[in-house]
């Protein structure tokens, strides 16, 4: 089966989650599975953290696998930022050049 897996990887990470990436040790332990790609979001951390902890992830496992982080690539100039139980989503002022 072909997949490309889209987590919030924040396996190891205390105080987070760990359900991606123990779904992500899985994928990659599965010989029904060719792990096509994987795509980093917001959700347990910011994305660069969850994106850092894959590459990490997969530098264990030994398997050359494309990642592409999130929301952070989308260049729209919104950087989600965890504080504790409070999410925090700043958005760049709407101009005219924006609006285009």
């Amino acid at each position: 089966m072909k997949v490309i897996f889209d987590c919030d990887n924040t396996f190891g990470i205390e105080g987070c989650d760990v359900d991606d990436g123990l779904a992500l040790l899985y994928l990659l332990g599965s010989e029904e599975v060719d792990l096509l790609g994987i795509t980093t979001t917001f959700g347990n951390n910011r994305t660069d953290t969850v994106y850092d902890n894959t590459l990490k992830s997969l530098s264990v496992g030994g398997k050359r696998i494309d990642i592409v982080k999130g929301i952070n690539e989308a260049e729209i100039g919104i950087n989600p930022n965890v504080d504790g139980d409070l999410i925090r989503l700043v958005f760049p002022e709407l101009n005219e050049e924006r609006r285009k």
